[in-house]
């Protein structure tokens, strides 16, 4: 209860005392019953209405219950167990608006009356209040009042309500998709051609034929014989080959970061690991398989067998760019691990 509530819900415990007290005073002449409530206190002004059982409160308004207790109060008997939480009613329809009223005339104000008689000395009120814990009567605690004729009154705290359910975990999510394939590596340059071989020397041309002799005057000698075609010239030899390229590098795998930055020099490392009897185990890298440090790549450990998702808790316990530690509720348990990163 907030601070600033105290002091019209104690003026509004002790007007309600007061009026017990009245009550009780009226019992030795009048036989009536006690004053048991329920009552309604409002919490800014601490007054004090007594209602029917299964009357609700107004707005603004605590409820309480009081009641008589006569004699030396007992010892607070032992809590009985909390009783299942009932299923929740289903919610009921809601009402339609009714129609506003007409606003009434407004009277003509009376005169205004003589002075009463002066009342009779009030009765004395309380004598103690004690705050209570838990007893028979007011199971979540509450106050312990008596007033001037010895008679108690209890006013009790409303009870908690029943904590719910806690919900059953989640299924553990499927497993990431398989990353792209890496790029293939640049073709090495191709060998420089080997130099072409000298072109063979041409044959010399054969020999004219000798002129013919004059012929008679009038007639033309015969035309004299082709002289025969030189031998073709050897092929030159084949160049050597041309040195072979340089083998371009490896691909990679794409990585972006959560921004969509390309991680470059990124690489896979996957493998397996085998937990002990007390659930440690590690795994270390060499060579090429070597991040450059200890948050520059992230793993994943998936159990083999020997234990649920939601039976084995796995935490990695120490991490740096040649390799980490994990820690596992399953004992002698071999797990698959793959790691991503640069």
């Amino acid at each position: 209860m907030k601070k600033g509530r105290w002091i019209p819900l104690l003026a509004g415990v002790i007007a309600l005392l007061v009026l017990a007290g009245i009550a009780s005073a009226s019992q030795a002449s009048h036989k009536q019953l006690p004053l048991a409530g329920p009552f309604c206190i409002s919490k800014k002004t601490g007054v004090v209405r007594q209602v029917a059982q299964k009357k609700a409160c107004h707005k603004g308004e605590i409820r309480k219950v009081g009641f008589a207790v006569k004699g030396l109060r007992g010892l607070a008997g032992a809590s009985g167990p909390q009783g299942p939480a009932g299923a929740t009613g289903a919610q009921g329809l809601v009402g339609a608006t009714g129609a506003t009223g007409a606003q009434g005339l407004q009277g003509l104000q009376g005169a205004q009356g003589a002075q009463g008689l002066q009342g009779l000395a009030g009765v004395p009120g309380i004598s103690s209040i004690t705050p209570v814990l838990v007893d028979p009567t007011c199971t979540a605690g509450g106050w312990l009042i008596e007033d001037w004729q010895g008679n108690s009154y209890e006013i009790c705290n409303g009870t908690a309500g029943a904590d719910g359910q806690t919900g059953a975990q989640g299924l553990q999510g499927d497993q990431g998709l398989q990353g792209d394939q890496g790029l293939q590596g640049p073709k090495g340059d191709q060998g420089d051609q080997g130099i072409q071989g000298i072109q063979g020397v041409q044959g010399d041309p054969g020999t004219n034929g000798a002129d013919g002799a004059a012929g008679p005057m009038g007639l033309q000698g015969p035309t004299g014989d082709t002289g025969a075609q030189g031998p073709k010239g050897d092929q030159g030899p084949q160049g050597d080959p041309g040195a072979t390229g340089s083998q371009g590098p490896a691909g990679t795998t794409a990585v972006y970061n959560a921004t969509g930055t390309s991680q470059t020099g990124a690489h896979m490392v996957e493998g397996t690991a085998a937990t002990n009897n007390g659930g440690n185990a590690s795994v270390a890298f060499t060579g090429t398989a070597a991040f450059t440090g200890a948050t520059s790549y992230v793993c994943t450990l998936t159990a083999e067998s020997n234990g649920s998702p939601v039976a084995s808790g796995t935490h990695i316990s120490s991490k740096t760019g040649t390799g980490f530690s994990f820690k596992s509720t399953l004992n002698n348990t071999t797990f698959d691990y793959i790691c991503i990163g640069n």
